[in-house]
């Protein structure tokens, strides 16, 4: 019985033996089939998984990248054939943090890295950045696209900050944001700028849930102040320098403007604190209305330990006394003074007139630089006047007299002074201008006002124009009886049927029209005789001979006028006559 027993359990235990090892050999292959068939399954997701199996039970472990997967990779796995249990040890990978980092390499060069979830969001920042940057910024680098990236939660601050960080720092600027730290890097010249910098960074970020990192670094100022003044071509001053004070800038552009003699003030100067202050500054203010003021061509170079004033004064003792304010100024500090002030005495004003008296003779005076300046104006004058009249011309010349500008504008204005003018004068005296005459029509005036006036435009001169058109001055009491009388005495003969103007009667004629041409307005009748056989046409044609003669002498043709006569005879007028054969005449 007891070996039954002992049979019986040794063929059982070798049942069990031959059935595990069978199991066992089974088991493998069915495995090896569900990994393969579980990879290629998950293969199109892109994730990092790995897939086991316990005979027909399966665990998948890994991470993958968006949240849909999770249960994509249970679902893929458990459909497969032959898996009977899924187990799922998949876990979600962290999104990598976003970043953007701008770095000046210098020289206008700026290197650029990071990485963003979107194109959207690289355009954005890169734009951002070109507009603080300017044109002419190179750019090296840029911004990389990746899937597993955080969204970047501060780009719209960035945006709105960028700009004007970089301008705060002076120099080496550059920033780094990474995930929710931004890092700020750069050197600055003082605490007050790193206040200032950081404070706006806050302010611009404070919505943005960003940490800041201060990696500025503070260092010493190297560049000297310097400010230097120059003339300008057309007149007014220009500034150019760098100073560490804004205030100290703004104050000396502004003397400089309310403390000169006009003219523009043009302005290239820049100031920061990465220049070392200017310990003559309040020196500086204290000297530059006096110079400004009081020098021509006025050049000032001043940084530390040198001043250096360039210019024309017109006496010593301003010279004396400019010297002695910036002495004064300057005291205390090691300053060298170099004074270049020359003494210049002031220029006379140019002059120039033309004149006509009341006898008809044209006068020059004036005072001009050099000969060459005046001869195109007086020979001008000469020509116009004539050999007959010449003009009395007693301009001056020499050295120290201004610039005269305008004497070609008074060569043109020769010929319509000369030809209308009766009496009076024109002159320019500098920048001043004066016509006073009389003129002998109306016509005239205008023509001569109007050529004055575009010559010498206001705003470049001044002007003064008085012009009067000369009165019509009627004959003398003395000049109307000498007419009378001349009207009276003169008689031409003529030879009995002869209607030829001898000389002799032809000389009796000048009296009478001397007579004429001094009363203005009167006309002259001209009476032929018809008496003692002279016939009318005879009278008529010797009347024509004398009127004729007249009017060759002067007499305008239309102020006389021809009658004839009857019935004349010698001695019928109570005077005794050589003959009949006479033209008489009679004023009317």
């Amino acid at each position: 019985m007891r070996h039954r027993i002992q049979t019986g359990l040794f063929a059982l235990a070798l049942y069990g033996g031959l059935l595990c090892a069978g199991v066992t050999l089974l088991k493998q292959p069915i495995e090896a089939a569900l990994s393969e068939s579980a990879d290629r399954a998950l293969a199109g997701l892109g994730a990092e998984l790995t897939v086991t199996f316990e005979g027909r039970d399966g665990l998948v472990a890994g991470v993958v990248r968006e949240p849909g997967q999770l249960a994509a990779v249970v679902a893929l796995v458990g459909e497969l054939p032959g898996v009977r249990v899924v187990e799922s040890r998949v876990e979600m990978a962290p999104l990598e943090p976003a970043s953007f980092a701008v770095e000046s390499l210098g020289e206008g060069v700026w290197a650029v890295e990071g990485r963003v979830a979107s194109e959207a969001i690289a355009v954005r920042l890169e734009s951002a950045l070109r507009v603080a940057l300017g044109a002419g910024a190179e750019i090296e680098g840029g911004l990389m696209i990746a899937d597993d990236i955080e969204p970047a939660v501060w780009v719209e601050a960035v945006e709105g900050w960028l700009g004007a960080y970089l301008d705060q720092v002076p120099v080496g600027a550059g920033f780094a944001v990474f995930g929710s730290e931004l890092l700020l890097v750069g050197e600055i010249f003082s605490e007050a700028r790193r206040d200032e910098i950081l404070a706006a960074a806050r302010g611009a970020f404070i919505d943005s849930g960003v940490v800041l990192s201060d990696g500025l670094q503070r260092v010493v100022p190297e560049e000297r102040a310097t400010f230097a003044i120059a003339p300008l071509a057309g007149g007014g001053h220009s500034l150019y320098g760098q100073l560490r004070d804004a205030e100290l800038r703004r104050r000396l552009v502004n003397l400089v403007k309310n403390s000169g003699r006009g003219g523009s003030v043009e302005e290239q100067m820049e100031d920061g604190d990465h220049i070392v202050a200017a310990s003559w500054g309040g020196a500086l203010i204290e000297v530059i209305p006096g110079l400004v003021t009081e020098v021509e061509g006025l050049q000032i170079a001043v940084s530390e330990g040198e001043f250096l004033m360039v210019g024309e004064v017109r006496a010593e003792v301003t010279r004396e006394a400019l010297a002695e304010m910036v002495g004064q100024a300057f005291d205390g500090l090691e300053m060298k003074i170099d004074n270049q002030l020359a003494v210049v005495a002031p220029l006379r004003p140019p002059s120039l007139v033309i004149f006509r008296g009341e006898d008809g003779v044209v006068r020059l005076q004036g005072l001009l630089s050099e000969v060459a300046v005046g001869r195109p104006f007086v020979e001008t004058v000469r020509s116009h006047c004539g050999a007959e009249e010449p003009p009395v011309a007693t301009i001056t010349y020499g050295l120290g007299v201004g610039v005269a500008p305008w004497v070609d504008k008074m060569v043109g204005l020769v010929p319509v002074f000369i030809g209308s003018v009766r009496w009076g004068a024109l002159s320019v005296h500098a920048d001043e201008v004066a016509l006073e005459v009389e003129v002998v029509d109306a016509e005239s005036g205008d023509v001569l006002r109007a050529l004055v006036e575009n010559a010498f435009p206001v705003g470049e001169y001044k002007r003064v124009i008085e012009i009067r058109l000369a009165a019509v001055e009627g004959p003398s009491d003395e000049d109307v009886m000498a007419l009378e009388s001349a009207t009276a005495d003169t008689v031409i003969y003529f030879d009995a049927a002869s209607s030829d103007l001898e000389p002799a009667q032809r000389a009796k004629l000048q009296g009478l029209v001397t007579a004429f041409t001094a009363v203005p307005g009167a006309s002259l009748a001209l009476f032929g005789n018809t008496a003692e056989g002279v016939g009318e046409g005879l009278a008529r044609v010797r009347c024509v001979m004398v009127r004729d003669a007249l009017e060759e002498m002067g007499v305008e043709f239309l102020l006389m006028e021809i009658e004839l006569r009857e019935g004349v005879k010698n001695g019928s007028d109570g005077r005794v006559h050589e003959s009949a054969h006479r033209v008489a005449f009679e004023v009317r």
